[in-house]
């Protein structure tokens, strides 16, 4: 079984900036945020790659934008049955898909 770590911080105390730190060889990163990461030159190691039909290419991709739960869902599973190469995954920001998801849930129920 894998080992999970969950990082939980006050904004600003640099929980995204310290992926700089990790291989991205080794790395996915879910970004639910959907914007840049926090530091200096991340486009050179985090790459999304697009298929002819312009989907992201999940089989050489190490980034995902994305807030959408069945998405992650589906990336996780492809990358645990298709990417042995990643030893490591990140999803920044969690708490942001489940608000994000709690307040659909919320309009729609009034």
């Amino acid at each position: 079984m894998a080992g999970k770590i969950l990082i939980l911080g006050e904004s600003g105390t640099g929980k995204s900036h310290s992926i700089k730190y990790l291989n991205p060889k080794e790395t996915f990163i879910i970004n639910c945020d959907l914007k840049a990461l926090p530091f200096k030159g991340w486009k050179a190691l985090y790459k999304i790659d697009k298929t002819t039909e312009g989907k992201v290419d999940l089989t050489t991709s190490n980034m995902l934008m994305t807030d959408n739960p069945k998405h992650i869902e589906m990336c996780l599973d492809f990358i645990d049955k298709n990417r042995p190469d990643i030893k490591v995954i990140v999803i920044d920001t969690l708490t942001l898909v489940m608000v994000n998801e709690f307040m659909i849930n919320a309009k729609i129920k009034g």
